[in-house]
């Protein structure tokens, strides 16, 4: 892990995958016609049709190198 300053603090962060249950969402946008909402999960951003039900999934592609017992997480 790194400082500010870009020094290293000589910890590794062992990132785990996100349990199957847990589905917060910590960020929401509404479109201005109200049409659709977008939510951020972890590395994962959800277009939600509000009318119609329909979702998008956007995926962080840098994101799919971390691995955990050779699954992508």
């Amino acid at each position: 892990m790194l400082r500010a300053d870009g020094t290293s603090t000589g910890t590794e962060v062992n990132w785990q995958p996100i349990p199957v249950g847990m589905n917060a969402s910590y960020a929401l946008a509404l479109s201005p016609w109200a049409d659709n909402v977008a939510a951020s999960r972890a590395n994962q951003l959800s277009i939600l049709g509000v009318h119609t039900g329909d979702e998008v999934k956007l995926l962080d592609p840098n994101l799919s190198a971390i691995k955990l017992e050779d699954q992508a997480m």
